[in-house]
C-alpha cells in the first residue's frame, strides 16, 4: 500500500466511525479493529485471503492469515516487549484454536528457537483452558 492509499483508507475508516490510534482503527460498537500496514508484512502470501465486496467485485482487500497475525504479535511481544501483543495472540489462539494450521504455525520460526518455543508454550497454555 502506498502512503497516499493509506491516507485515503484512513479517511474512509474515520468517516465510517472508526477512531484512530497510530496505525490502528477501532470501531467500538462493532468490536472491529483494523491495522493499516504500509510496508510488507511477514508471512505467507499463499495463506492470504482475498475479500471481495459482494456488491462490487472491483472493491477488495487481502487479509493475512490468523497464523501470521499470531506470529506477528509473538514477535512484537518477544523482540519489542509489547506486552499487549501477548494478550492479542493468546486470544486469537483461543478463538481460532480448532481451525489453526499448527504445522504452518510451528514452522514460522525456523531460525529463532525462542520464537518456536514461545509459540508452542502459548498453544499449550490455551489448550489447557
Amino acid at each position: 500500500m502506498y502512503e497516499d492509499d493509506s491516507r485515503i483508507i484512513a479517511s474512509i475508516l474515520q468517516d465510517l466511525g472508526f477512531t484512530r490510534k497510530d496505525r490502528h482503527f477501532l470501531h467500538t460498537p462493532l468490536e472491529i479493529m483494523i491495522e493499516l500496514i504500509t510496508s510488507r508484512l511477514g508471512g505467507s502470501y499463499e495463506k492470504t485471503q482475498k475479500v471481495v465486496d459482494e456488491t462490487n467485485e472491483d472493491f477488495y482487500c487481502y487479509v493475512i492469515s490468523i497464523e501470521d497475525i499470531i506470529m506477528d504479535r509473538l514477535r512484537r511481544y518477544l523482540h519489542w516487549e509489547e506486552s499487549d501483543s501477548r494478550i492479542y495472540a493468546m486470544k486469537l489462539i483461543n478463538i481460532h484454536y480448532d481451525s489453526l494450521d499448527f504445522d504452518y504455525l510451528f514452522t514460522q520460526a525456523p531460525e529463532c528457537l525462542e520464537e518456536e518455543s514461545l509459540i508452542r508454550e502459548w498453544v499449550e497454555q490455551v489448550k489447557r483452558l
